[in-house]
């Protein structure tokens, strides 16, 4: 279909988006780049393909490149999620180690969408690493009250490191259960055994 919609308009930005995405999945680099630029030179300002070709430059370790494809995204004026991009550069900042940065990026998602879980989940985990238990907790619960979807195997791991940072045996336990009641066989239920 992407190669119908290309054969029948070869200047169809959003297909070499798509296209962009399946060659990242492919880990065939050149072709994913090439797509996502040839997309941009099309339509240089579409917030979508900006987010995806950030994020394809972070997974490649190039985040200052990457942060300028997300921040273009999030100042677009008719993106109608802007805080996606704000979210991204702060996952990418932190994956690079870069907590100050991404903390910033984190906050301003949340400026915008104050009850985002994604920014949440990561501000609660950064600030567990941070040695700062009680922010971390203050986020947490705001990411299980914000959150649609069933907590993963990470997510409830983080609840219990959380809880007993703060010495709250009772409150870690709960979470413990249910990681151990839904991922039986998950790396987080085997690391859970080593953090006793």
């Amino acid at each position: 279909q992407l190669a119908q919609a290309l054969s029948a308009d070869s200047e169809y930005a959003p297909a070499y988006n798509v296209r962009g995405l399946v060659y990242m999945t492919l880990k065939e680099d050149g072709k994913a780049e090439s797509d996502f630029r040839r997309s941009l030179s099309l339509d240089a300002d579409n917030p979508d393909t900006h987010i995806n070709y950030g994020w394809f430059l972070c997974q490649r370790g190039r985040e200052k490149e990457a942060i300028s494809h997300f921040l273009m995204a999030a100042k677009n004026p008719l993106y109608s999620t802007p805080e996606k991009g704000y979210l991204n550069a702060g996952i990418c900042l932190k994956m690079a180690g870069q907590a100050q940065g991404a903390e910033k990026y984190l906050q301003r998602a949340l400026l915008m969408h104050p009850e985002m879980p994604e920014a949440l989940v990561q501000l609660a985990e950064m600030s567990f690493i941070a040695g700062d238990y009680a922010g971390a907790s203050s986020y947490f619960m705001r990411f299980e009250r914000a959150t649609t979807v069933p907590m993963t195997a990470e997510n409830l791991l983080l609840g219990v490191r959380i809880e007993r940072g703060l010495g709250d045996t009772h409150a870690a336990s709960v979470y413990a259960r249910q990681l151990q009641e839904k991922f039986p066989d998950s790396r987080e239920a085997q690391l859970l055994k080593q953090l006793r």
